[in-house]
């Protein structure tokens, strides 16, 4: 069985990165890791390659859909949340 590798760093943030997307006004819309860097005072680059290992659907200069940001955030901690009942199943990695 093949272990998954999983970041407790990257774990921490993503409940702040989707505190933030779900306290935004509005419906759906696109939201670049640039504005959420500059909004919650983190790095963009930071930012962007977490978004990136969570979800496939960004693009350069027009950012993800909020609501499908949300969903795979969710659907990550979900995830790791069930991996972690497992713990030989996973490796912890520092990044």
């Amino acid at each position: 069985m093949e272990t998954v590798k999983f970041s407790r760093t990257l774990l921490k943030r993503l409940p702040i990165y989707l505190d933030h997307l779900k306290s935004l006004p509005g419906e759906d819309f696109n939201v670049s890791a640039t504005t959420i860097a500059r909004e919650l005072g983190l790095g963009h680059v930071l930012v962007r390659k977490d978004l990136a290992k969570i979800s496939d659907e960004g693009r350069c200069r027009t950012g993800r859909s909020r609501m499908k940001l949300i969903q795979d955030i969710e659907g990550y901690l979900e995830f790791c949340a069930g991996m972690m009942e497992n713990p030989q199943l996973c490796e912890d990695t520092e990044s």
